[in-house]
């Protein structure tokens, strides 16, 4: 107990240098990662997503450390992190229980058929064996199990008094019987995660693609062989820099990826040719086209794109001085289409989300832009809406106004961007040829962020509210993203919001709508979507104004849906709906809401 007191003091000292606070927590992560382990595997039945919770839980600690005022508790409070992070693994969908032949490693030599199928039989045993234990026994037994933690140490991290401990082991032992508990005993001990490098490498990995500078600092030193070690998919650290889920366009991100190479090459590692065009090394990128130049050519899978050029890797990073250096190596790769069919332009304007594209990105990517347009590049219209280039859409609207209107859908893209001066053109020239665009302008009302632009569309035609069938409609859009203004403008124009889309609804953003013969109305969507990430950047303010907005608006809380709940049909009213998230998930905040649907004005009096 003392020596966690004093790691975490040491970790959270503003006054040591960074490097002595990580080591610090670096000590803590060892010494809690078996107990992470097993107590999300507990909850979870799957010891692979157990890891993985257990990696973010930690990574969320040390974010979070400063707010624990009792260092002697961490492990409670570190529990209490576990617990979410499991929640949120669970919600809308049950743990898949991982077979122990799964994960379990065999030490000795390949075993006969016979031998295999007993050995097989008895870890099926095992597994609906521990299964079957009452969570609280479970859940005691396997941290017992993992890593042999004494009883006292159980106790603390549980929150639990000693003699409940106990009991619960006792009993757990009586319901495994002997042998079976022993060989339960064997293989989870066989798993824990201390028993190699593989837990701290993963988290090396993490750090990396996260570009944490602090935490890559902390770990190569104490382990300067994972520098050569490999993830899933194959990639080294170094290659992983290269690969992470967007593309980056903060300056503060990429500083901190050059600053993580620099420590990767230091220790012997290269980059690669997209690495080097990551963190913008020209003279990287241009020494390993020298040494093969078929690299500019290849194909590169990123996340999100199956295969690229490097050209294309480039452009979705903005980098101009590599994408100049790029084309003179070998200007032919300007129009290659990659394995998705996508090209440099498709990356160039296709950032992680509009909001990406302020003023000076917008400028920035327009240079780009401009450079593969000079070197034959052929952008579509989407492409030149993105970037504003208005007069190139008037040429092709003069040359032939049908084919422009009907290549893929450029008013949403239009409306998605806040071009209003082209959104304008493209609805008038639609007007004068004959070209419908209802669909676009409901589409774009739905999905636009712009009050400018959603008031231009309200004016233009656009529904307010869902067409029949429909799983999205602009208000509960709306409500599930959080666009507060965005709903009171919807709401002075008329949208009605006790009308609901026809969508089940998984209380979280990464399940979302889906069509449905539910009802699901924004009010519904308000209170749901506060479930999930939300929590995380302190949004309750948010979600409960949008609530308030919604009742204001004319929205009943006692109004009665017929709403799918993961594919059960209930008749609720909001106040219950929020009653019975409140009991499904007691830790993520919804009594708030609860209690502000409980007030007098909770119900519309119109």
């Amino acid at each position: 107990m003392r020596e966690i007191e004093s790691l975490v003091t040491r970790a959270t000292d503003t006054g040591l240098p960074r490097s002595e606070r990580l080591h610090a927590f670096a000590t803590i992560v060892r010494r809690f990662q078996d107990m992470a382990v097993g107590y999300a595997y507990s909850r979870l039945g799957d010891f692979q997503l157990a890891e993985d919770v257990a990696q973010e839980a930690f990574v969320s600690a040390w974010r979070r450390l400063d707010s624990l005022h009792q260092p002697r508790a961490f492990g409670a409070w570190f529990k209490r992190i576990l617990h979410t992070q499991c929640g949120r693994m669970t919600r809308g969908q049950p743990g898949r229980a991982t077979s122990l032949d799964e994960t379990a490693e065999v030490a000795s030599s390949a075993p006969t058929p016979y031998e295999q199928v007993e050995r097989d039989a008895l870890r099926s045993r095992i597994q609906d064996a521990i299964e079957a234990l009452p969570e609280h026994e479970r859940t005691t037994a396997i941290l017992r199990y993992i890593n042999g933690y004494t009883q006292a140490e159980i106790a603390d991290f549980l929150e639990a008094p000693l003699g409940t401990v106990k009991y619960r082991l006792h009993s757990a032992r009586k319901r495994l019987r002997k042998g079976l508990a022993d060989t339960a005993r064997e293989d989870l001990y066989a798993r824990r995660p201390s028993r190699d490098d593989e837990f701290v490498k993963t988290v090396l990995f993490e750090a990396v693609k996260e570009a944490d500078v602090e935490k890559v600092a902390t770990l190569l030193p104490e382990h300067p062989t994972l520098v050569d070690s490999r993830d899933d998919l194959g990639h080294t650290p170094m290659q992983a820099l290269g690969r992470r889920r967007h593309f980056i366009t903060a300056s503060d991100s990429m500083k901190s990826r050059e600053a993580i190479v620099a420590m990767l090459v230091a220790r012997g590692s290269k980059p690669d040719i997209v690495t080097a065009i990551t963190v913008g090394d020209v003279t990287a990128v241009r020494a390993i086209a020298k040494t093969d130049p078929d690299a500019l050519r290849s194909l590169v899978a990123v996340p999100s794109w199956k295969g690229i050029t490097p050209l294309a890797v480039a452009c979705g990073h903005g980098r101009l001085d590599v994408v100049e250096a790029l084309l003179d190596l070998d200007p032919s790769t300007v129009n290659v289409v990659g394995e998705d069919g996508a090209t440099a332009f498709d990356t160039l304007t296709r950032p992680w989300h509009p909001s990406a594209l302020d003023d000076d990105a917008l400028s920035h990517r327009r240079e780009v832009y401009d450079l593969l347009v000079r070197h034959g590049g052929e952008p579509s219209i989407g492409h030149a809406i993105v970037v504003d280039d208005i007069d190139r859409i008037g040429s092709w609207m003069d040359a032939d106004p049908i084919s422009t209107l009907g290549d893929g859908s450029p008013l949403n893209v239009a409306a998605e961007y806040g071009r209003l001066a082209i959104l304008e053109r493209l609805h008038t020239a639609a007007r004068d040829v004959g070209v419908d665009v209802q669909p676009q302008l409901d589409h774009s009302l739905t999905h636009s962020f712009g009050d400018i632009v959603c008031e231009w569309l309200i004016a233009h035609g656009a529904n307010l509210d869902p067409l029949p069938g429909a799983a999205y409609s602009p208000l509960t859009q709306a409500s599930e993203v959080y666009q507060p203004e965005k709903i009171q403008l919807l709401l002075s124009h008329g949208a009605d919001p006790t009308a609901p889309t026809h969508a089940r609804y998984q209380y979280d953003m990464t399940q979302t709508l889906r069509p449905s013969d539910g009802e699901m109305p924004p009010l519904f969507v308000a209170i749901g979507t506060w479930y999930g990430p939300r929590e995380e950047v302190g949004a309750m303010g948010e979600c409960l104004e949008i609530i308030e907005i919604l009742i204001q608006g004319g929205a009943d809380a006692d109004r009665t849906y017929l709403v799918d709940l993961g594919g059960n049909l209930v008749s609720l009213t909001a106040r219950q709906f929020a009653r019975r998230l409140a009991d499904m998930f007691p830790d993520q905040g919804f009594q708030e809401i609860v209690d502000l649907l409980a007030g007098p004005d909770a119900s519309s009096t119109g």
